[in-house]
C-alpha cells in the first residue's frame, strides 16, 4: 500500500509526511534528505519504532546515525520519481 498527495509549490514536502505516513501501513524505515531532518518527525517515527534513515542537517551540533549503507539506496527511489 501507499500514499500520494499533491501539495502547492509554495509548501515544504515536510508538512505531508506524517499525514502519509499515517495513512498506510507502519514501515520499518523511513529514507529521507536532511529537508526531513526535523525534530517532530524524528520523534514520532522513534514513537512508533520506525527506523529514521535521514542524514543530519548542518544545524545540528551532534549529528545522530545514519544508516549510509540504506541511505544510499534512496536514490533508487528518487530516479523512479523523475521517470
Amino acid at each position: 500500500m501507499s500514499g500520494f498527495a499533491l501539495t502547492p509549490g509554495n509548501l515544504a514536502d515536510i508538512g505531508m509526511a506524517i499525514p502519509l505516513l499515517d495513512a498506510v501501513p507502519p514501515p520499518r524505515r523511513v529514507i529521507a534528505d536532511k529537508a526531513y531532518d526535523a525534530d517532530d518527525l524524528l520523534s514520532w517515527l522513534r514513537a512508533r519504532h520506525i527506523q529514521a534513515v535521514i542524514p543530519a542537517n548542518a544545524s545540528r551540533t551532534i549529528p545522530y546515525p545514519l544508516d549510509r549503507k540504506t541511505y544510499a539506496r534512496r536514490n533508487l527511489i528518487e530516479r523512479r520519481f523523475g521517470r
